[in-house]
């Protein structure tokens, strides 16, 4: 694998999905194609309180999906591992945990292994809070495990793709804000236009439309 070039190929499209969010599947699609991986996914979880709020994740069954969100998240042996590490180190659930361990556990035993999934290799990318965002990439049962340079794509891309979520809460705390503004406009008893600095109209509230109506049908229909 040619690691440096594959991972500009990642941080560019990253960066695409921070200001385009439907671009983030075909991120995490490139990823593990990238890693030889059945599975990826990027979720940002606050476990002690069983709150997952899932970014992407490509290759999972949306049973699994759910039932992690519903339960397995608390019971998910491998995150406190991955919440005492430095950000952005990059570590493989073997390291975590001896595979004839993680056997034993339920969330071995009825999440991991009930997908057929042997291998996981993954890094937390951020933390806010109690809350903290994670990238992950499975293999299944028969693959080889990650080599050197899969883990070392991993480390290149991560703090970009940490960069590129961030951006991304960024634009829809920017688009949810412009929303409730002009809500809370449109509810006002007047007129209100907005205009660019050309003085071209940006936004015209309920009020403010329904007078341009009139004024329209008043030129249609002088008395």
């Amino acid at each position: 694998m040619e690691v440096e070039g594959v991972a500009l190929d990642l941080i560019a499209l990253a960066y695409d999905a921070a200001l385009a969010p439907e671009k983030w599947r075909a991120l995490m699609e490139r990823l593990v194609r990238a890693m030889g991986a059945r599975s990826a996914g990027l979720r940002e979880a606050d476990c002690d309180a069983g709150d997952v709020r899932l970014f992407e994740t490509v290759g999972y069954d949306p049973a699994f999906v759910a039932a992690y969100r519903q339960h397995f998240v608390r019971i998910d042996n491998l995150n406190s591992a991955y919440l005492n590490t430095p950000v952005h180190t990059v570590l493989t659930s073997d390291e975590v945990m001896p595979w004839a361990r993680q056997c034993k556990t339920e969330f071995g035993s009825d999440y991991v292994i009930a997908q057929k999934i042997r291998h996981m290799m993954g890094t937390i990318l951020a933390r806010d809070g109690n809350y903290h965002l994670l990238l992950g990439v499975q293999r299944e049962l028969g693959q080889p495990a990650f080599d050197a340079d899969e883990r070392r794509l991993l480390g290149l891309v991560a703090p970009h793709i940490a960069r590129a979520a961030h951006i991304h809460r960024q634009m829809a705390d920017v688009t949810a804000q412009k929303h409730w503004a002009f809500s809370a406009l449109d509810r006002l008893r007047v007129g209100v236009i907005l205009l660019d600095e050309r003085g071209r109209p940006l936004f015209a509230n309920r009020d403010a439309e329904r007078l341009e109506r009139s004024k329209r049908e008043a030129d249609r229909h002088p008395r």
